[in-house]
């Protein structure tokens, strides 16, 4: 299988949770904002990105399940671009929040730089990967969904208009 699915990549990287860093890792990501807040927003490649905290493994169709030495801090996201280049530039907004997250996890490296490298080192190959969008980048999948917003503000207002004044109204939202 591979990462890439039209223009779109998956990323998946595994980091080892240094032991005791669980509960204060676990606590900040469940205050971190969702949706439009979220920090992982302000990225203008990501498509789809979130932090899982892993502390086993599935159970149901194995007789002899693996253990976990540690718990394992799950990024996953799917973007577009080229995976270095894409975390180059979520070093730059999420530098704030690195301390808190990849900064809880064993061997986490202190520059940027050297961060990338690290996270690109624990990153594993997606076994399947289908993009929502696979042609479209975020900011093509953003205009849609303004253009979408403006569309439907636009059939509210226009309800009650005659013919006449909906086409000189629509003329000036869509002008």
């Amino acid at each position: 299988m591979s990462d890439r699915n039209g223009q779109a990549t998956a990323l998946n990287i595994f980091t080892p949770i240094r032991p005791g860093e669980e509960e204060a890792l676990h606590a900040f990501l469940a205050a971190l904002p969702r949706g439009a807040g979220s920090p992982l927003a302000r990225s203008t490649r990501t498509h789809f990105a979130r932090w899982v905290i892993i502390d086993r493994l599935p159970t149901e169709c194995i007789k002899k399940p693996d253990r976990l030495r540690r718990n394992q801090l799950l990024f996953t996201s799917s973007f577009d671009g080229d995976k270095r280049t894409y975390l180059e530039d979520l070093m730059d907004v999420l530098t704030e929040q690195i301390p808190e997250i990849w900064g809880r996890c064993e061997g986490c490296p202190a520059g940027p730089a050297e961060l990338v490298g690290w996270l690109l080192d624990h990153s594993v190959k997606s076994s399947f990967f289908v993009a929502a969008y696979n042609q479209s980048t975020v900011h093509d999948v953003r205009n849609a969904l303004a253009a979408r917003e403006q569309t439907l503000a636009f059939a509210l207002r226009a309800q009650d208009m005659d013919a006449e004044q909906r086409l000189r109204a629509f003329r000036e939202a869509f002008a």
